[in-house]
């Protein structure tokens, strides 16, 4: 064995000799990273642990494991009283196909009166295959709870129903609920019949721009034979999300009788907002892959490693190296800063301790503590934007049980922000349960959106800025689920 391939099994070494609970929970954390089936004792011993962090370390290494113990195991763990815990047991029940892992899912969907739970259930159901939920499915949706769990029980059913669910989604297409419609157009595309073309077709010219983005990506998969006409409406959308829908679907199918679209685009990028400029050197890069003698790929190409945009410009010098065999480093240029040094001088100067933000939802309050010195630019934008208003009235779009609620995104699906983007600021901060940090898309390419971790997450660390902890109100992040409201965000600055 090499030793990457020893390195667990000296772990397990740290279980019989080391006497610091904090050493053993960490080789515990990593033997669950992991995947490191012969730990599965290991995993068993620490289901118990008083710690809810460490019981949800041991189920996602029970995950992994194979035998019908694990699946008990899981089974008790889904019981759990933190809900978190028995969320990740319920989802690591999803990956398995054995009947008692079916059986334990569908049990659970009949006690259970949690959101999140639910949710997480019918996406374990549909990863098993499992259709024995659709009595339930059903009467849940009449029931009228959530648009949340109604668009997790419509996907569902569309899976195993097929046409048979077409007259359900047409019932609740009087929604003016964006995620709801939205969910409504994919699980119209599960259907896989012609029959829904209409319907899409309809969808594909909707007010919101997120359902026309998910319409599109279900004709894609339903009328195959006139995709081309899909990405040319797509393409000349106004909606950014739309037209970057459509240029993947050219990079992914390789269609390369779409390149002068795409280099007319490109030519005129400035127009363009930027996940639609960095969608096309993505697209570059395919088809030089093909052909790296190809004409218009490599002007695509160029106009990228021209563009305004640091992050942009850094895609394309990646491509340049990676796939052309060119260092064009030299295009990488320092990116403009929103922020001066002047003004980070000042702020530093101005706040002598850590200014706060109460966080205002429709659940109730989160309050929070910023890091201005470990993360300046990072709160200093977060600060502007809270007294600008921009996040009055936006969604928590993204809620995964035992890890985070995101918001912060104009949109409302995780495809938004101010259109701009902010560097990253690392640092050796822990995520914490309730720790603040910035969604992106890879590196420098925060904006908005930002998280709340809803337990210890330590392998965000020095990946996701770090730029604050709640200090008070976690259990109101406990209880937001997708769809929750940000009346506003008010700053307290503690100036001295």
């Amino acid at each position: 064995l090499s030793k990457a391939e020893l390195a667990p099994f000296k772990m397990f070494d740290l279980f019989n000799l080391e006497p610091d609970d904090d050493v053993r929970i960490a080789a515990l954390y990593s033997l669950a990273r992991l995947g490191v089936v012969q730990a599965e004792a290991i995993y068993e011993d620490y289901l118990s642990d008083a710690d809810p962090f460490v019981r949800s370390i041991s189920v996602r290494g029970l995950s992994f494991a194979t035998s019908e113990e694990s699946t008990h195991l899981l089974a008790i763990a889904s019981n759990d009283s933190d809900p978190g815990v028995a969320a990740s047991a319920l989802a690591a029940l999803g990956k398995r196909k054995d009947q008692e892992a079916q059986k334990q899912l569908l049990k659970k969907l009949e006690l259970v009166e949690d959101p999140k739970i639910i949710v997480t259930i019918f996406e374990s159901l549909r990863a098993q295959n499992n259709d024995g939920a659709i009595d339930a499915a059903y009467q849940i949706i009449e029931s009228q709870p959530l648009n949340y769990i109604i668009s997790a029980a419509v996907l569902y059913l569309a899976q195993f129903q097929k046409d048979r669910a077409v007259d359900l989604i047409d019932s609740l297409m009087k929604t003016d609920d964006q995620y709801l419609k939205a969910a409504c157009a994919e699980a119209y595309g599960m259907v896989e019949r012609n029959t829904v073309v209409p319907r899409l077709s309809k969808l594909f010219i909707d007010n919101n721009p997120s359902v026309r983005a998910a319409a599109f990506n279900s004709l894609m998969e339903v009328d195959k034979e006139n995709q081309n006409y899909y990405i040319d409406q797509a393409l000349s959308d106004s909606d950014e999300v739309v037209m970057a829908s459509a240029i993947s679907k050219i990079s992914d199918l390789k269609l390369s009788q779409h390149l002068s679209k795409l280099l007319e685009i490109s030519i005129g990028s400035k127009n363009v907002k930027i996940d639609v400029r960095r969608a096309l050197v993505d697209a570059a890069s395919t088809f030089l892959k093909l052909n790296p003698q190809d004409s218009v790929a490599k002007e695509i190409l160029l106009n990228g490693a021209i563009d305004p945009e640091y992050a942009v410009r850094r895609d394309a010098a990646a491509i340049y190296k990676s796939v052309l065999g060119e260092e064009r480093d030299e295009i990488i240029r320092h990116p403009r800063t929103r922020i001066s040094e002047g003004m980070l001088e000042d702020s530093f100067e101005q706040y002598q301790s850590n200014p706060h933000a109460t966080i205002f939802t429709n659940r109730g309050q989160i309050e929070v503590e910023l890091y201005i010195k470990e993360a300046p630019l990072t709160v200093l934008n977060f600060m502007q934007l809270a007294k600008d208003g921009f996040y009055d009235g936006l969604r928590f779009h993204r809620v995964v049980p035992n890890f985070v609620a995101q918001g912060g995104d104009p949109r409302g699906d995780g495809w938004g922000g101010p259109n701009y983007f902010i560097r990253c600021e690392y640092s050796d901060l822990p995520y914490k349960r309730g720790t603040l940090g910035i969604a992106t898309s890879g590196k420098d390419t925060g904006g908005s959106q930002f998280f709340i971790t809803l337990s210890p997450q330590p392998h965000l660390e020095a990946r996701y800025t770090i730029f604050g902890q709640v200090t008070a109100g976690m259990p109101i992040a406990d209880e937001i689920v997708i769809g929750d409201i940000i009346e506003k965000i008010e700053i307290l600055e503690n100036t001295k």
